[in-house]
């Protein structure tokens, strides 16, 4: 078939709309007519080309979006950025292989998310110590009941 054979031997995007008429001629021959037909895999190539081609503009669009998002997180992370960073993370996990490879600032996610769990592991040990220090606390006899023999409770309590 003459469209078939007139495809370039390299596809690109641009050659889109000449791959789509020839798999529209093709798929009006009737079945005798599509017989005679004996380059199809070279159509079925190009399509499959084209097709590979638009998916790697989308996985480079979605790495760009990642991209853009890492790189407006805040310069000092918080724990406040918690909601921030599980988006980005979601959206960077969500990607398929080839889009990760196209994300260009990871190692800022990385040292982001990083700071973020060491962040949180000293908050749960902040709070876990202050638990303690108010049990000690709430142990001690009440103002009017203090005598010497607290001290050393209370001297716990402080330090």
């Amino acid at each position: 078939m003459e469209q078939i054979s007139g495809l370039p031997a390299t596809v690109t995007l641009e050659d889109e709309a000449t791959v789509t008429a020839a798999r529209t001629a093709y798929d009006a021959l009737t079945q005798k007519g599509k017989g005679y037909v004996t380059n199809l895999a070279t159509l079925t190539n190009a399509e499959e080309t084209i097709a590979l081609l638009e998916q790697d503009l989308i996985d480079r669009a979605d790495a760009a979006e990642v991209d853009r998002l890492i790189l407006e997180l805040p310069e000092t992370i918080t724990l406040a950025d918690e909601q921030q960073l599980v988006t980005v993370v979601d959206l960077y996990n969500g990607l398929n292989a080839n889009a990760k490879g196209y994300v260009q600032h990871l190692d800022i996610l990385i040292v982001a998310v990083d700071t973020w769990n060491a962040l949180d592991e000293q908050d749960k040990l902040d709070r876990a110590n202050a638990a303690a220090v108010d049990e000690m606390v709430n142990a001690l006899p009440s103002v009017e009941e203090l005598t010497l023999q607290n001290q050393q409770a209370v001297l716990d309590a402080v330090t």
